[in-house]
């Protein structure tokens, strides 16, 4: 089974630092990983930035 880690950042700088950790634990159970933030939608490799509004498409 994949699991997909959502984490959720309020300031205007951050890092998905936790994630990256969290990836390199559990690499092969690891699917698209997920920050949701304030600022637009953006994505590098398998993770995705979304704006809080776009949340319910997760």
């Amino acid at each position: 089974m994949r699991v997909s880690p959502i984490e959720v950042k309020s300031s205007k700088r951050y890092s998905a630092r936790s994630l990256e950790k969290f990836k390199d634990k559990f690499a092969s159970r690891v699917g698209t990983r997920y920050v949701l933030h304030p600022k637009p939608l953006s994505a590098e490799g398998d993770l995705v930035r979304l704006p809080l509004y776009m949340s319910m498409v997760l």
